[in-house]
């Protein structure tokens, strides 16, 4: 939890919804199934959050109510709707006039490369999550066209500058390295990663 948090662009020249992917290369796997991991948020701010595993119960609400209470009163969730271009939550909705109510929006459930926004109104809380750590093989990350917000779906940090990362056209089928002449053409070379309090802004090596 907690890792190596991306976010890139992806520039929607071919008029497709799900214009490139984003892979990650072999790195060595910690084969370990239970994980437990303190989440250390301060309270009433805002946190991203991502889980580099499989876990065995992958739906946010089941996963997190047992550990913070009950979502809306204790707990929200959010995520980057990259084709709304706005933020979307679980289970509730927000309107400037109105503030928060319940909904039936629900997001996506945990997955090793997707990342969450989390903010509580207490804590630190332990939170005890049972799952297995992706294959030491390739990883795909779908990107939308506009922002995207993504995690590193490894259970290591992955450098930014000297990994074999790739950008990979689905329209076309033709990969290139991230940074290169031919991936800005798909996608933006930088990612913005919150360290807690502040944005970071890293550009892909050419």
């Amino acid at each position: 939890v907690g890792i190596a948090k991306m976010r890139i662009t992806a520039n929607d020249q071919q008029t497709v919804n799900n214009l490139a992917s984003l892979a990650s290369a072999n790195f060595p796997l910690d084969t370990s199934s239970i994980i437990l991991t303190k989440l250390d948020f301060p309270v009433n701010i805002w946190r991203m959050l991502s889980l580099p595993l499989l876990p065995k119960t992958s739906e946010p609400e089941a996963l997190l109510t047992p550990n913070l209470g009950v979502i809306l009163e204790d707990w929200i969730l959010a995520r980057w709707d990259s084709l709304a271009n706005d933020y979307k939550y679980q289970k509730i909705a927000y309107s400037p006039t109105t503030g928060w109510s319940e909904s039936d929006n629900r997001l996506p459930d945990f997955a090793p490369g997707l990342g969450y926004w989390l903010i509580t109104n207490a804590g630190p809380f332990d939170i005890s999550v049972q799952g297995t750590f992706v294959a030491q093989t390739e990883q795909t990350i779908s990107l939308l066209p506009g922002w995207n917000q993504i995690s590193n779906p490894f259970n290591y940090p992955i450098n930014w500058a000297s990994s074999n990362i790739k950008i990979k056209n689905t329209a076309t089928g033709e990969m290139a390295d991230l940074g290169s002449d031919l991936a800005t053409a798909w996608s933006d070379d930088f990612l913005l990663w919150w360290d807690g309090s502040n944005y970071q802004f890293f550009i892909a090596p050419e």
